[in-house]
């Protein structure tokens, strides 16, 4: 008996959100769910450091979530949770 699997290329969720650097905010969208290696796409080329404070806000969010970033290649970044809930702005 076969196991079933996962399908190479198979769609993964698409959770829209808004990016917040600083004071300025960026329209993006979450790859499947947000855990220690979340993937983000951006809809438009923004300079992000390192060191920069990443705060990411799900449309069905009330709050912001802060983040450190992985990794960016392009549009796309990754990004892991450094506390459950980011300070309002």
């Amino acid at each position: 008996m076969r196991t079933p699997r996962k399908v190479v290329g198979q769609a993964e969720a698409l959770l829209p959100a808004v990016l917040r650097l600083g004071e300025r905010t960026y329209a993006c969208t979450v790859i499947g769910k947000i855990d220690d290696k979340t993937v983000v796409n951006l809809s438009r080329p923004v300079l992000i450091r390192q060191s920069d404070p990443i705060d990411i806000k799900l449309e069905t969010d009330r709050t912001f979530r802060r983040f450190q970033l992985r990794w960016k290649q392009g549009l796309q970044l990754s990004v892991k949770p450094v506390t459950t809930w980011a300070a309002p702005n």
